[in-house]
């Protein structure tokens, strides 16, 4: 067992517990979306120090170039930053084949409009596309069943942030993938 397992299943249980108590000590508050935030806090965390200090200052910097190249495919802009998710959507995949319920992957956009003549009719297609290209991960490489699965694209409609500057732009291009605890998959 490597050191990144160690502190990711001792992030887990302190996540969990600092949940359980910040919740009020109820058992049913570990199925709750607070606790499932917590825990997959405390897997991005895991995971985040599995890679070293330099290559996660790149990160930026390369989300900030595929999505301001215009003469890049969208498809390629979408695929370079699935590639750069990898090593998370892997440690995500082999948690999503131990559970039981439905995963939804979400994408989301921006406000700006789409350039004419590319790959994307519009923003609909665009987050669409983004959780798509997850989804096809999770299913075609990571071999997880197609039914535990459904997604949606939400072009500029749930920002995280208002759509005022580039940096909050950035923020609201993004996919967001819930475990969905009330849905049945029998």
């Amino acid at each position: 067992m490597d050191i990144t397992t160690i502190v990711g299943i001792a992030a887990g249980i302190a996540a969990l517990f600092f949940g359980f108590i910040w919740e009020g000590g109820h058992a049913e508050s570990l199925v709750e979306k607070t606790a499932l935030l917590i825990v997959f806090g405390g897997t991005f965390a895991a995971t985040a120090v599995s890679f070293p200090l330099s290559r996660l200052k790149q990160i930026p910097d390369e989300l900030r170039h595929a999505f301001r190249n215009t003469s890049t495919n969208p498809y390629e802009m979408v695929d370079r930053i699935v590639d750069m998710a990898m090593p998370v959507l892997g440690k995500l995949a082999s948690l999503f084949k131990t559970l039981h319920h439905t995963i939804s992957i979400e994408g989301h956009t921006d406000n700006l409009a789409i350039q004419p003549g590319g790959a994307f009719q519009d923003n609909w297609e665009l987050s669409a596309g983004r959780a798509l290209s997850v989804l096809r991960y999770f299913v075609d490489q990571a071999k997880i069943e197609p039914k535990k699965f459904k997604i949606a694209g939400y072009w500029d409609t749930r920002p995280v942030v208002p759509n005022t500057i580039n940096a909050n732009k950035q923020k609201n291009r993004r996919v967001e993938i819930t475990v969905l605890h009330h849905l049945d998959l029998k």
